[in-house]
C-alpha cells in the first residue's frame, strides 16, 4: 500500500510542476497580448493627435491667407493704386500682392500667401482672387466685383 501512495504522490508532484509551468506561460502570453494592444492604442492615439493638429494648422493658415487677401481687397477699393500688404496674424504671417492697372473694366489679381511654422512642420496656403473695377472716382474703386477665387 505504501508503494501505491508513493506512486500517487509522485504523479501529483509532477502534475503540480506542470500546472505551474502552464500558468507561467499563460501569464506571459496574456501580458504580451496586453502590451501589444496598449502599444497599438498609444500609437493610434498619437497618430490621430498629429492628424488633428495638422488639420487645425492648415485651417488656421488658410484663414490667415484669406484675411490678408480681404485686407488687400478692401484697401484696393479705397485706393486703386494699392499694391499689397504684409501682416502678422495669430501664429503666422501673410503677404498679399495686387497686380494690374487701368480704369473701369480693368481686372486686378490679388495673390495671398500665408505661412505658419511650428517645430514639427511648416504650413503654407495660397489664394488667388481676381476683381474687376466697375467704376472709379477720384482714385477710389467705388464699385468692384470679385470675379474669381481659387486656392
Amino acid at each position: 500500500m505504501s508503494h501505491f501512495l508513493k506512486s500517487l504522490n509522485a504523479q501529483r508532484s509532477t502534475l503540480d510542476a506542470n500546472d505551474g509551468f502552464i500558468a507561467l506561460i499563460t501569464v506571459i502570453i496574456v501580458s504580451a497580448v496586453t502590451l501589444i494592444v496598449a502599444a497599438t492604442t498609444i500609437f493610434l492615439g498619437t497618430s490621430e493627435s498629429l492628424l488633428g493638429f495638422s488639420a487645425d494648422q492648415s485651417h488656421e493658415t488658410f484663414q490667415i491667407a484669406e484675411s490678408c487677401l480681404e485686407e488687400t481687397y478692401f484697401r484696393f477699393k479705397k485706393d486703386v493704386n494699392y499694391s499689397g500688404t504684409n501682416l502678422i496674424l495669430g501664429n503666422g504671417s501673410c503677404a498679399a500682392i495686387a497686380t494690374g492697372s487701368g480704369g473701369a473694366g480693368s481686372t486686378r489679381t490679388i495673390v495671398s500667401s500665408s505661412t505658419i511654422s511650428v517645430p514639427i512642420a511648416s504650413f503654407t496656403r495660397r489664394i488667388t482672387a481676381s476683381t474687376t473695377l466697375l467704376s472709379s472716382a477720384d482714385g477710389n474703386a467705388t464699385t468692384t466685383d470679385l470675379t474669381r477665387w481659387r486656392e
